[in-house]
């Protein structure tokens, strides 16, 4: 066999094993991170549609668990929540996070407590990008509302 012949070889085999080693999994993205999130929530009844915007820190522990809390803006009216649920994500990098929100003791009932899920995009083990999939009763029944929103996060730096 020539250099050349061994040379390619090495290549083709680097290659399939490429392609046979495993990419992201929920160990691989977990960690505290930081997002920020805005859109809009639709009445379906009335086709209403109302401002979000929020902030915050979601903890993934690596086996398929969130907790975090954040500061919400929904039409105007702030109130921080806190919030829990799963992940999964894919060897490629999509996942899905379902949380569910519920306002902290003394904040005003802006929503009652929300069932959330969100898309996401890991676009390296620091971060990346979600679009909201459906909001719901925090018991998972249709409230009438509809999510539009986009949100980025990103692995939360400690000294």
């Amino acid at each position: 066999m020539t250099r050349f012949q061994s040379l390619l070889t090495l290549i083709a085999l680097s290659s399939s094993l490429a392609w046979t080693q495993p990419g992201f999994t929920a160990r691989d993205i977990r960690g505290t991170y930081t997002f920020f999130f805005e859109g809009t929530v639709v009445r379906t009844t009335t086709g209403q549609p109302i401002p979000i915007v929020a902030i915050g820190t979601v903890i993934l522990d690596g086996a398929g668990k969130a907790s975090g809390s954040r500061y919400v803006n929904f039409g105007g009216q702030v109130v921080r929540e806190t919030a829990s649920g799963t992940y999964t994500v894919t060897p490629d990098g999509f996942g899905t996070i379902t949380i569910v929100a519920v306002p902290n003791d003394g904040e005003p009932p802006v929503v009652p407590p929300t069932q959330e899920v969100f898309h996401f995009i890991v676009t390296n083990r620091n971060g990346g990008h979600a679009v909201s999939a459906s909001i719901k009763a925090g018991n998972g029944q249709d409230i009438g509302l509809v999510s539009i929103v986009r949100a980025v996060f990103t692995r939360q730096e400690l000294p």
